[in-house]
């Protein structure tokens, strides 16, 4: 019996423990003029991204209660490429855009 009330103990102990963190995404965006250049920025940017050094990045899971900022929680997600047009002296310029998705999954759920 005590063994039993112990094992319900920790069980409870360990739901609460793990209640009210969730995963959060976020997402960097990147401009270049052709692809090959926007994959090597985004690749570029990885290492830090990933090591929790980009600011822009770090202010926002900081603003969404994300803690600690550390490599362990932040995980790269997908990369969305699209290609847009601009007017330019009146031709038509392909521009691309690219949209890097990363989530934390040690944010604090708030409760509002």
């Amino acid at each position: 019996m005590k063994s039993l009330i112990v094992a319900v103990a920790l069980v409870a102990s360990a739901q609460s423990f793990a209640a009210g963190y969730v995963t959060q995404s976020f997402s960097k965006i990147f401009y270049a003029p052709t692809e090959a250049e926007l994959v090597e920025k985004v690749e570029a940017a990885i290492p830090s991204i990933q090591a929790g050094e980009d600011k822009e990045l770090t202010r926002s899971m900081g603003y969404q209660n994300c803690a600690p900022i550390h490599p362990r929680h932040i995980k790269i997600g997908k990369l969305f490429i699209k290609k847009r047009y601009t007017t330019v002296d009146g031709v038509l310029v392909p521009n691309y855009r690219g949209m890097l998705v990363v989530s934390h999954n040690h944010c604090f759920e708030s409760s509002h």
